[in-house]
């Protein structure tokens, strides 16, 4: 599934002063092709990560995802979207508390009335090292287990797109690597298109294509 930008711009009013943290971003990622979206703190990461999951809507311009325009959707047709075709991994895992490992991964599988939630949940926990624990609470893993457990999630519906805001952004360099490694190896064996937003220059750079910004505007 591709993703197609077309002169993306978000504004909001602050008292009286009109703020711009993203001002005519243009880009396309083909159907498979995995890109990093790099910048500092404060360059619109976040913002553009969240035009393109949906969260938000821009001011101005187009998202095309599958060659379908993504941002005039409803709100319930842009849910119903995510929900079967983008995988979402975020900096602070977003597990439910009070589900285990295992009922975190069925949760999508559940929603989208995937038969057999339980098993696959299962073999996504094995696939990520953590076959030992399913029945274990986000408060009981390290933060490591959780995002493992939290890419277990993301792919487990076979997602077309993958969006990572700052995967690493919470854990050691050690433990950050092994993560990486392991969603690299996910991406490249179900050949998905993937956007990982990062701060992390040796992150990005492990992408074939890196897409950098500065101050809401991307550096051509």
């Amino acid at each position: 599934m591709n993703i197609n930008l077309k002169y993306i711009s978000k504004s909001y009013h602050q008292g009286s002063q009109t703020i711009t943290p993203l001002k005519d971003i243009s880009f396309e990622l083909n159907s498979g092709q995995m890109a990093s979206l790099l910048g500092p703190s404060g360059s619109g990461k976040s913002t553009l990560f969240q035009l393109i999951c949906g969260i938000q809507s821009p001011s101005s311009g187009e998202i095309w995802l599958d060659n379908r325009r993504f941002d005039t959707l409803s709100t319930d047709e842009k849910t119903n979207f995510r929900g079967r075709n983008i995988g979402i991994i975020f900096q602070n895992y977003a597990l439910v508390p009070f589900l285990t490992a295992k009922e975190n991964i069925m949760l999508p599988l559940q929603i989208n009335n995937i038969s057999d939630a339980q098993n696959i949940s299962l073999r996504w926990l094995d696939k990520v090292g953590l076959a030992n624990r399913a029945h274990h609470f986000p408060n009981q893993l390290s933060g490591g287990e959780q995002q493992r457990i939290a890419i277990a999630r993301a792919l487990c519906i076979r997602p077309t797109i993958l969006l990572a805001d700052e995967p690493t952004g919470q854990l050691d360099t050690e433990t950050g690597q092994l993560i990486i490694d392991l969603m690299f190896n996910f991406i490249d064996e179900l050949k998905i298109t993937a956007l990982i937003v990062t701060h992390d220059l040796a992150l990005a750079q492990r992408c074939p294509r890196v897409l950098e910004l500065k101050k809401g505007q991307l550096q051509l």
